[in-house]
């Protein structure tokens, strides 16, 4: 997670920023699902 934001910064095309930027936001679901799941807030 911390290389897509450190890319996120450096990456200069607008498509690739916003894979990246979705990328990082699925991510941030998926963790926020598990730790719900898992009893951790």
């Amino acid at each position: 997670m911390v290389s897509l934001v450190a890319d996120q910064e450096m990456e200069t095309e607008p498509r690739i920023r916003q894979i990246n930027h979705n990328a990082m936001s699925a991510i941030q679901q998926i963790i926020a699902l598990r730790d719900e799941s898992a009893g951790i807030e």
